[in-house]
């Protein structure tokens, strides 16, 4: 009897947690740029605006409008917020006490977010609140690296002016991490279709 009581009890906890319509809300939503993959389960995982700067998977840009997901954590909300750049709500979540340096699976903080995005105000924000300027997330970036890598100048300019240390690397857009996944192509120069006064001689 027990038994069937806990099973019962499990089932409707369960059901609250994953309703039809919440579940259909949360798996049809998609996020700008990252915040974080994972490339074993990339279907399902929340992330944030843009990705890390040395994150070997990087999103591209979606236009999708974005509102708070109802079950997030305190943690995730004010990523949510900071990717959004959303001052107020990044400002009342620090005042209910959520700690400003709180990361995300991949290691990534609100200032990550903020950097990454090109969101100033949030990230003097977040400065004014003793964030930690030089945190590294997964793969070893920084807020000022995320900034610099995402042309964010002014935001890569206030922590560098505030001591931010940027990380030496020869990464661009263009660096494979791994040359043995990059495919081969080959072009038939029979199926290009090239006309004579495109200036191309042999």
């Amino acid at each position: 009897m027990k038994m069937e009581n806990l099973a019962s009890q499990l089932k409707r906890g369960i059901s609250r947690q994953f309703s039809t319509g919440s579940l259909k809300r949360s798996l049809s939503r998609q996020f700008s740029r990252q915040s974080s993959l994972d490339p074993r389960r990339n279907n399902l995982r929340f992330s944030f605006g843009r990705q890390s700067s040395l994150d070997p998977i990087r999103r591209r840009n979606s236009q999708d409008e974005m509102s708070v997901p109802e079950n997030l954590d305190s943690t995730m909300q004010l990523l949510f917020m900071a990717s959004r750049g959303d001052v107020k709500g990044v400002e009342d979540l620090l005042n209910e006490g959520i700690d400003v340096n709180s990361i995300d699976l991949d290691g990534r903080t609100a200032l990550h977010i903020a950097a990454c995005e090109g969101h100033v105000e949030v990230v003097k924000l977040l400065l004014s609140r003793n964030a930690n300027i030089d945190a590294r997330d997964r793969w070893g970036s920084t807020a000022a690296a995320d900034a610099k890598y995402y042309g964010n100048v002014e935001v890569y300019e206030i922590l560098k002016a505030r001591g931010a240390k940027v990380p030496k690397t020869r990464k661009t857009p263009m660096t494979v991490a791994n040359p043995q996944e990059v495919p081969e192509y080959e072009l038939n120069p029979m199926e290009l279709q090239i006309r004579k006064s495109d200036g191309i001689t042999k």
